[in-house]
Formats: C-alpha cells, structure tokens, sequence
C-alpha cells in the first residue's frame, strides 16, 4: 500500500513523527498486522517512546512471530 510505503520512507529519513503517526493509523485499521506494529514501534523507539515501542513489538510476536524475524 502506498501509504505504507511512504510512512517507510519517513522512517528512513528524519521524519520520524510523520511515520509513527501515518503507522500508527494504519496499524488502527489493520490491527492484525504484524509488519505494521513491528514498524509502529521502530518509530516509536526512535522518537524516545521506548515503553511503548516494546508494546508494539510484543504484540507483533504474538500476532506473527515469524513476520518479525
């Protein structure tokens, strides 16, 4: 989808507070996405939310440990 992949590009660059919200968003709409909680919560640990980072990347295991590998 061409809004992830531009929250992706965000992410690489130094938009971080673009991404995690466009993330964030789109892990709302699609809530069994793992790929999408992995990548929430990298946005999250680079803008120093580190708590809520770890949820999202627990919660991406549990929804499909192998998708974050």
């Amino acid at each position: 989808e061409l809004r992830t992949a531009q929250a992706l590009l965000d992410l690489a660059k130094p938009d971080v507070a673009r991404a995690a919200k466009t993330l964030e968003a789109l892990a709302k709409e699609k809530p069994g996405d793992a790929v999408l909680r992995f990548h929430w919560g990298r946005a999250l640990a680079r803008q120093g939310r580190t708590k809520e980072a770890i949820d999202e990347w627990r919660e991406a295991v549990k929804l499909n440990p192998k998708a974050v590998e």
